[in-house]
């Protein structure tokens, strides 16, 4: 056995260290609050955009275009205009027409959707679009492409007439 003693513990001392401790603590929860909070803002941002580019690809695969060959594909990037105008004759009649156009007005900076043919428009016709659109007098609905074609699948579900 030793003859070791232990020095007594003082217990006012101890106290007054673990209550400066959690004042230290409090002091920052506020940032780790704030710290989680965007954490998960930034997780449920990145799952809804997985979750809404899921859904426009299902979309995108019901178009007239998904079911072309790549020969015919090529032509809706194409800068010559008669090819152009053969990829607007694939949209004709395409159910998602409408959805893809209001696709490619509101993604101009999207994969491709700043250029070639999308809802049966060029980049050009779409510019044109834009900046009455984007100041309220134009509704996408209204569109010459549009207004004598079906309009389903544009800002949401079922707006036919």
């Amino acid at each position: 056995m030793s003859d070791e003693t232990q020095e007594p513990v003082d217990v006012n001392h101890e106290h007054d260290r673990l209550a400066s401790y959690f004042r230290y603590l409090q002091e920052f929860q506020p940032t780790w609050d704030l710290l989680r909070e965007k954490v998960t803002r930034k997780r449920n941002d990145v799952v809804s955009h997985f979750k809404r580019r899921k859904s426009e690809e299902d979309m995108f695969a019901q178009g007239n275009c998904f079911q072309q060959g790549p020969e015919v594909k090529e032509k809706f990037f194409s800068s010559k205009p008669s090819e152009q105008n053969q990829a607007k004759k694939v949209c004709t009649g395409c159910p998602i027409k409408g959805a893809c156009l209001n696709f490619a007005l509101e993604h101009p900076e999207g994969l491709h959707a700043g250029s070639g043919v999308w809802g049966g428009t060029t980049e050009g016709e779409r510019q044109v679009y834009r900046a009455p659109i984007a100041r309220g007098l134009l509704h996408p609905l209204d569109t010459p492409e549009l207004k004598s074609t079906e309009k389903r699948g544009i800002f949401g579900q079922g707006t036919e007439q």
